[in-house]
């Protein structure tokens, strides 16, 4: 599958009523078939949809029209221009574009206090997990410690984790937690590892956003439910839980993503959950 993107709008709506319309994804498709010609993709080839909200000034404060859009870009402001030396304001518009925004932030401070602008070092530090040289010794490494040698959950483990992949491994109290989930490349172990290091807080934050089972569409039941049980053993969820942990992701993948299609939902549907 492919993931793309991203695109933006504004809205004034509910925050738990996010709404994504055909209309919108036609767009979408239109410009990405605009972009790659041939590709001919049709709005029936998305499987799933992955919504985010920012909650940052309204439309007035954040129109395209203006030099800077903050849900698009990240802001910087000198105040020593308005006669405050010594204040900076940084906006950070997301966490991939940080490091950038934040060596920007520091070069300005050491140009303020009149010191020669140090060359980053995080430019060229590798980031958490980037510890290798060549990734197809890093998948054969993986590979090798797998029960099943599965190349496919190796490489899924070593895109995921990159070197730090170990920690997945640690979470693994018996052979079984390293065998992927149904037909997928996930581990069962993965579902341990989002809990103790990634303050995972529920089912859907497990399959949707801490692995990778549910970002292309519902992985099955039989997936869900194995993946379920592995993480009702950390909670230490009853079975009534458990079940209905189950059936709010599977309500999310029925519904193509997070939040709600406008036009595939009644509007009574359209309600906070």
């Amino acid at each position: 599958m492919t993931l793309v993107g991203v695109w933006h709008r504004y809205t004034l709506g509910d925050p738990d009523n996010i709404h994504v319309s055909t209309e919108e994804l036609q767009d979408f498709i239109d410009e990405i078939n605009g972009t790659y010609g041939g590709l001919n993709l049709h709005v029936d080839d998305i499987s799933f949809v992955n919504t985010g909200h920012i909650l940052f000034g309204d439309e007035s404060a954040q129109g395209s029209e203006k030099e800077h859009s903050f849900a698009k870009r990240s802001l910087l402001i000198d105040h020593s221009k308005n006669g405050i030396k010594g204040l900076i304001t940084v906006v950070g518009a997301r966490a991939t574009v940080a490091r950038g925004i934040a060596e920007k932030t520091m070069n300005l401070v050491q140009r303020n206090f009149g010191d020669a602008i140090r060359r980053s070092d995080t430019e060229t530090v590798p980031i958490h997990g980037g510890l290798f040289d060549d990734f197809s010794a890093l998948v054969d490494e993986i590979r090798h410690k797998l029960p099943t040698g599965s190349e496919y959950a190796a490489k899924a483990l070593a895109h995921n984790y990159g070197s730090e992949y170990g920690a997945v491994l640690e979470c693994a109290d018996e052979p079984d937690l390293l065998r992927p989930v149904g037909d997928s490349a996930v581990l069962k172990a993965e579902a341990i590892h989002a809990i103790r290091n990634e303050m995972a807080q529920t089912l859907a934050d497990i399959v949707l956003r801490r692995t990778e089972l549910g970002s292309g569409g519902d992985p099955g039941q039989d997936a869900i439910r194995e993946l379920a049980e592995t993480a009702a053993g950390e909670f230490g969820w009853d079975g009534a839980e458990l079940d209905s942990q189950i059936q709010l992701v599977q309500a999310i993948l029925k519904r193509g993503g997070p939040w709600h299609f406008v036009d595939k939902l009644p509007e009574e549907e359209f309600t906070k959950e």
